[in-house]
């Protein structure tokens, strides 16, 4: 991705806004995208890293100057940041899940829907956590109650 912010530096002055985001969408969106749904949730200071790779590409799309605030930029690019690219994501699978959608293989989401005292006799009141993250299920069903509510 780093390569890609080179290129669309040296290019920002040559091309428009409109081709600049077409660039963003061919060389980065893919990479921030891929199997986000498992990687997405990962703790903050993991991700600070993309973020600001991602702020970076936005001021070179906006042509902003690289102190410049970039909240409104993302939301006058309407692009995603990589937080809510991720909940995004998940949702939908949550949703494809939700109405039977998926594929056969895939079925076996269910599965991942366990609680600890499915796993072992300790009650934890939580959702195990691999490598001090939440898991993809856990959080999945976290932003689904939050916008649904309980069911």
């Amino acid at each position: 991705m780093s390569k890609s912010l080179a290129l669309m530096r040296g290019m920002k002055n040559v091309l428009n806004q409109e081709d600049l985001k077409t660039m963003y969408y061919s060389f980065i969106y893919p990479h921030l995208t891929y199997a986000v749904e498992a990687w997405g949730h990962a703790k903050k200071g993991i991700l600070a890293r993309i973020e600001k790779l991602q702020k970076k590409f936005v001021c070179c799309v906006s042509k902003a100057h690289y102190l410049d605030h970039t909240l409104q930029l993302f939301k006058k690019l309407h692009i995603l940041m990589i937080n809510d690219l991720s909940e995004l994501l998940i949702l939908k699978q949550m949703h494809m899940y939700n109405k039977n959608c998926v594929p056969v293989p895939v079925t076996c989401v269910s599965e991942l829907f366990t609680g600890n005292e499915q796993i072992h006799q300790n009650n934890t009141r939580s959702y195990v956590c691999i490598n001090g993250r939440q898991p993809l299920q856990s959080k999945g069903l976290f932003i689904w109650v939050l916008i649904y509510g309980p069911q």
